[in-house]
């Protein structure tokens, strides 16, 4: 399972891709993606390190994606906040012996998500 620095990363992704009109600010990122001002600050500067961002202080600067959105990928962030996707993998085929709810449906989300990241 993604825990909730990763889930709110992707957000604040996101939010990154659809903004059209140049950096976003810290506080227009948390708005428009649901997240603590404070926790998103952190996840910023982790995504800023990695290379996933770009960020600028004072007038004019915010935050934008420092590749084209196609370019990231999902697996590069898990990576970053949820640590090794293996663990992952566990729980997608503990889902397909029937240990998990779900079994069979043909939109099954945890069948997607793993069949891709495998």
């Amino acid at each position: 399972m993604l825990n909730k620095r990763t889930k709110y990363a992707l957000h604040a992704l996101m939010a990154l891709a659809e903004a059209q009109e140049g950096p976003m600010s810290t506080e227009r990122i948390a708005t428009a993606a649901g997240i603590p001002r404070k926790f998103l600050e952190a996840i910023l500067t982790d995504l800023t390190k990695a290379g996933i961002i770009d960020s600028r202080k004072g007038r004019g600067g915010g935050h934008r994606l420092a590749r084209k959105p196609k370019d990231i990928r999902m697996t590069e962030v898990i990576r970053l906040f949820n640590g090794a996707i293996a663990r992952g993998l566990v729980v997608v085929q503990q889902h397909h012996r029937g240990a998990y709810p779900g079994r069979g449906k043909p939109h099954c989300m945890t069948c997607c998500v793993g069949r891709r990241v495998r």
